[in-house]
């Protein structure tokens, strides 16, 4: 089943109850890739003598389709700039 997200109100109003804990797990996970992809940048263009402002570093999409499969497979795509810079595939699935 997928689940599209704009809002937290969305998480609560369209995912059943007993799959919201794992849905905000999995958002979560999404959101520390983010921030440690923007800080990672960020450091990377420093120690170049570059100064990135950390506004649009990472823009976050509008949405995001949640898909309950019980795999856990979390992919985000990032860009700086409107370039692609790198793209992380994350799995909480321990059984591989």
């Amino acid at each position: 089943m997928e689940y599209k997200l704009t809002t937290i109100n969305d998480i609560f109003d369209r995912v059943p109850a007993d799959k919201i804990e794992l849905c905000c797990k999995e958002l979560g996970i999404a959101l520390s890739q983010a921030a440690s992809v923007r800080n990672l940048v960020i450091l990377g263009a420093e120690s170049l003598g570059i100064a990135l402002s950390e506004a649009n570093l990472v823009t976050l999409p509008e949405e995001h389709i949640w898909i309950d499969d019980n795999k856990g497979n979390i992919d985000m795509n990032f860009s700086c700039n409107g370039i692609d810079i790198v793209s992380v595939h994350t799995s909480t699935d321990t059984s591989t």
